[in-house]
């Protein structure tokens, strides 16, 4: 009788581990595009040039200031490519906002800091405000398109 009660008592604990392992708090979808932004700064200051392209769907587009919008992924490299080739970024973010629709998001904020030259270690100081237009990729945010200028 007491080997059953113990066997039970393994069974009730077994079953509330499990329960417990797999109830771990979800990442809301705020939290995921934050996330995202986060890890997009990260990989803009390492020169990680896949993973930067990762966070963007692929026919995403930028709308730089002061030069024409372009989209689609070679695009996308290229510009990154010809970045990485001349400056090291030193950036910080800013969230500001996020805004949710079913698939579809915007967020803003600032963005803070340095591009040294690779070429003459020249600093150049950026200060600047985005607008990020974002759908939702299975459980993944892509950016599907980004406009900025400067915040001064």
């Amino acid at each position: 009788m007491q080997q059953v009660s113990l066997l039970k008592m393994r069974n009730v604990r077994y079953i509330l581990f499990i329960f417990f392992v797999h109830c771990k708090q979800i990442p809301s979808d705020d939290q995921v595009i934050r996330i995202t932004i986060d890890s997009l700064i990260a990989a803009d200051n390492r020169g990680d040039l896949k993973a930067v392209l990762s966070h963007y769907a692929d026919d995403a587009t930028l709308m730089p200031p002061g030069k024409a919008p372009f989209s689609g992924r070679a695009k996308l490299k290229s510009n990154y490519e010809n970045i990485f080739a001349s400056v090291h970024l030193q950036l910080q973010t800013s969230i500001e906002g996020v805004e949710l629709n079913n698939h579809s998001a915007f967020a803003w904020g600032t963005n803070s800091g340095t591009a040294v030259s690779i070429k003459d270690s020249n600093v150049r100081k950026i200060n600047d405000k985005y607008l990020m237009h974002l759908i939702k990729d299975g459980k993944d945010w892509k950016i599907q398109r980004l406009i900025w200028n400067s915040n001064e």
